[in-house]
């Protein structure tokens, strides 16, 4: 309006030259006062992460998604995690990157943040709970606000911005694994209010604001300013919430375009006189265009939004005008509104616009010699050749051609009122079915350590130990990883030995697994086992399956494989066709009761580092995780299976006809628990000796031992001299027990009873 007063009072001082520098003053002006013409937002720019410079962080108000500007961020920073190694066996070394950035949110104070997005994955739950490992610090943007201590740590004390007045949050140390070792791109809910808020909410913080504007139902849920001036941000609202805005003594003044007045009343609204206009009637075809011009209402309006109840996706809303010109038949506007509404709230506003362009068809431009100064936009006026009501839309100072001559005059641009009844409101409509991410809190973690035998085609020099985790409330979406350390033993954490990420596969029995007397095919035993709320997807396999060592599993303390699999629901398998103690032959020899747990050894039970272990002394580790950082400690009972010889086997014996008893048996090798017919596979220990115990067995399995001896063959001779020393009664029954002595140890025995 400025550039148009001063351009015309310059054109009346100074010719064409005083017009130009009247112009050039009054844009000075206007823009002194509204800024630039730049439009706020469209729909898709709060959905878009940036970091560039000149980004405009915008005004958020209720609560919105939006993605926020990175507005600090350090290099990549590598992490090693070697696992493995030692004698024998290679090692791993796993390479992980994190990253520390801050993103600014709102360049006004926020409330809190609510859940997270990263890639479209939910990252921050509604409880708080982060789905990967990262610290957070959100700094509300207020104007006290300190320098964030990280910031402030990398960038220096006194080279470091605190952001006051924006609102920003800051992920330490985020851990990028899961994002291709890349920021992810980031969304948030912001929550910097009320739930909902009247549309003249956002224009209040305007600097000129008059406080007593008139006030408008809540209807949003959450809206964002991200216009480069606040005449953009204002037009904006006005295009969905129609109102008036005009500049008064006290500020900026609103006033909404369907207020009504009493009927009755209308006698004493302003009229405009026909002896005020400019035009004479010899000119008036100029204006004559202007006169009672319809407008070019489209048929379909479509409406634009953010829905809360879908996860702020963007929504439609339409409305259809049967009362349009046919020439404007099939035409459609649509209108983006970067606010979040409920579906019903979005559904009124549709409608209530539809509305008011139908009964506000007409509008009309009449050119003044004068206007009364109180006369304002919003205001009601009467025409003397209309019965109706005009509302000023806008009003301005301009040059008109008359005839030959130029005058200063005012343009009036009114549209017609309409004064029907209050505008309803619409509810009950659905936002449609919203396929939203699982929102699992991280749980609690069990563990356990798991100390396994060679397995065929294994070799071992140190002992092999395995971490098995899982998440102890039996819902595996709330698992995340596992820390595991070796310990004191009142829990203080001394070296780490890696991460388990995947959770191990595992259940319980609800049959009971007889004992076994070795390794065999057990074709009878059908063991079902319930796995809770994982799925392991087991499958049968043939003998090729079976030999390159799948379907390997844990029970308790003995090695057992299935060759069948069936799914019986509920998280149940059977398993049948169960080779039973592998390996080292050990945990078969009793019965496995009902709720035994079971592990499948696959790749989720995590190998640990086992330097430092002693067969016969107990060692102590301990696991954390995001949920439990309390160390959860463990304790590794003497063991090293896999370093211990194995028991022999096929024991028979003799007798001759001098009373002397011949043993025999076959040696198993720890790094071959098979073997070939007619040949001897190397040693694992450095010398072949067993140790032969003579034993006079009693009730109940009690043995007595009359008699240790070692012998460096697969066999040994009682003679007649030893039993008659013994003085064995006619009824006492005799045995044996044969153990191989290795490197580290000694086997478990295998026993055979002698008479």
């Amino acid at each position: 309006m400025a550039t148009l007063v001063l351009s015309a009072v310059g054109q009346l001082v100074g010719g064409p030259v005083g017009s130009a520098v009247g112009a050039l003053l009054g844009n000075r002006v206007d823009n002194m006062l509204f800024g630039g013409s730049q439009k706020g937002p469209r729909l898709a720019d709060l959905s878009v992460q940036t970091s560039q410079y000149g980004a405009i962080v915008p005004r958020i108000y209720g609560q919105m998604r939006v993605a926020g500007t990175v507005i600090w961020a350090t290099d990549l920073v590598e992490h090693r995690e070697r696992t493995g190694g030692g004698k024998g066996r290679p090692s791993q070394t796993h390479y992980t990157y994190s990253v520390s950035f801050a993103v600014a949110l709102s360049s006004r104070p926020i409330a809190s943040i609510g859940r997270i997005w990263a890639d479209g994955n939910l990252l921050r739950g509604v409880n708080g709970d982060f789905k990967t490992e990262t610290g957070f610090r959100l700094h509300n943007g207020f104007a006290d606000q300190p320098v964030d201590p990280l910031i402030a740590g990398t960038e220096g004390a006194h080279s470091s911005p605190a952001y006051r007045d924006y609102a920003y949050c800051v992920f330490e140390d985020f851990d990028l694994t899961e994002y291709g070792n890349r920021i992810p791109s980031l969304t948030f809910e912001v929550i910097a209010g009320d739930e909902k808020f009247s549309p003249v909410m956002p224009i209040s913080d305007f600097p000129d604001a008059d406080p007593d504007m008139p006030e408008q139902p809540a209807t949003i849920t959450g809206y964002a300013i991200q216009a480069d001036s606040w005449r953009g941000a204002i037009e904006e609202l006005m295009a969905a919430f129609p109102m008036h805005a005009d500049w008064r003594a006290s500020g900026l003044y609103l006033l909404a375009a369907n207020t009504a007045y009493d009927a009755a009343d209308s006698s004493s609204l302003p009229m405009l006189r026909s002896e005020d206009q400019l035009l004479d009637s010899e000119t008036a075809d100029a204006a004559a265009e202007q006169r009672d011009k319809p407008k070019q209402q489209a048929e379909t309006l479509i409406l634009r939004y953010y829905e809360p109840e879908r996860d702020f996706q963007a929504g439609l809303r339409r409305s259809v005008s049967g009362l349009v010109d046919s020439s404007q038949r099939g035409r459609t506007e649509q209108l983006d509104l970067p606010a979040a509404l409920t579906v019903d709230d979005a559904e009124t506003v549709v409608q209530q616009l539809q509305m008011e362009r139908q009964a506000n068809q007409s509008e009309r431009t009449v050119f003044l010699a004068t206007i009364d100064p109180d006369l304002r936009p919003g205001q009601l006026v009467r025409l003397e050749d209309s019965n109706a009501s005009w509302r000023i839309r806008h009003w301005a100072l301009e040059n008109i051609a008359q005839n030959e001559s130029r005058s200063i005059g005012c343009r009036v641009d009114l549209v017609r009122f309409y004064s029907g009844a209050a505008l309803p409101s619409y509810a009950g409509y659905s936002a449609g079915r919203s396929v939203q991410p699982a929102d699992y809190p991280a749980g609690p973690i069990d563990w356990t350590l798991l100390d396994l035998p060679c397995l065929p085609n294994e070799i071992a020099y140190q002992p092999r130990l395995f971490v098995a985790a899982w998440s102890a409330n039996g819902e595996p979406a709330g698992w995340r990883h596992a820390d595991i350390f070796r310990a004191t033993a009142d829990g203080g954490l001394l070296l780490s030995l890696g991460r388990v990420r995947n959770a191990a596969i595992t259940g319980k029995t609800l049959t009971v697994v007889p004992a076994s007397k070795g390794l065999f095919l057990n074709r009878q035993l059908a063991l079902e086992v319930d796995f809770g709320e994982t799925d392991p997807q087991l499958e049968s396999l043939d003998s090729d399956g079976l030999n390159a060592g799948r379907n390997v599993a844990m029970l308790g303390e003995e090695i057992i494989q299935f060759g069948m699999a069936e799914w019986v629901g509920d998280g149940r398998y059977r398993l049948s066709e169960i080779y039973r103690a592998l390996g080292d032959g050990r945990g078969g020899e009793t019965s496995h009761p009902v709720d035994t747990r079971l592990f499948l050894l696959d790749s989720a039970i995590l190998p640990i580092d086992s330097q430092g272990f002693a067969a016969d002394a107990e060692q102590h580790y301990a696991a954390t995780s995001p949920y439990a950082p309390e160390p959860i400690l463990r304790t590794a009972s003497p063991g090293a299976r896999a370093l211990m010889p194995l028991a022999p086997v096929h024991l028979r014996h003799s007798a001759d006809d001098e009373g002397n008893i011949a043993l025999q048996w076959t040696r198993r090798d720890r790094h071959r628990p098979g073997w070939r017919d007619g040949a001897e596979g190397p040693m694992a220990e450095l010398d072949e000796r067993y140790q032969v115990s003579i034993e006079l067995l009693g009730t109940d399995d009690d043995r007595i031992t009359l008699g240790v001896f070692e012998t460096d063959r697969p066999d040994f001779t009682i003679t007649a001299d030893m039993l008659n020393g013994w003085n064995l009664g006619p009824s006492q029954a005799l045995g044996a027990s044969i153990r191989q002595i290795g490197d580290y140890g000694v086997s478990d025995a295998a026993s055979i009873s002698l008479l």
